[in-house]
């Protein structure tokens, strides 16, 4: 089980806050991602339907996948995007395509890749023609 950091939960306690009593769902998500709180909120317990339990086991397999532990408010906010996007009809693999090639595109990928891409580039520039 992964923990949260502390933006991540503080998202979870104003989507708690935001549901109906016993029963968060995805919605609230959304309505706590607009309407944030500026103070810390206390600790709370999580009662979701079942697509919240999908979304919150995607982020986890988002942080896992960055290699962390714990799971972040970006990876809450991808996780949700997906879900959303998956409600809308548009196909999961093809979103994450997108955004691979986006990635590529816009030089946003891994850090190694972009150190990669960038000496490659500076090593031709400075070498004598």
């Amino acid at each position: 089980m992964s923990t949260l950091d502390p933006e991540a939960a503080q998202l979870l306690r104003r989507a708690i806050q935001l549901g109906d009593p016993g029963r968060t769902s995805v919605a609230d998500l959304r309505k706590a991602i607009e309407h944030p709180v500026p103070f810390q909120l206390p600790p709370s317990r999580l009662r979701g339907d079942a697509p919240l339990a999908k979304l919150l086991r995607r982020a986890m397999d988002l942080a896992d996948e960055r290699g962390s532990a714990t799971v972040s408010r970006a990876d809450l906010l991808e996780a949700l995007a997906e879900t959303e996007a998956v409600a809308a009809g548009i196909s999961l693999e093809r979103l994450r395509f997108a955004r691979f090639w986006l990635g590529q595109a816009n030089q946003d990928g891994p850090l190694a890749m972009r150190t990669m891409r960038s000496g490659a580039a500076a090593a031709r520039d400075e070498s004598p023609a």
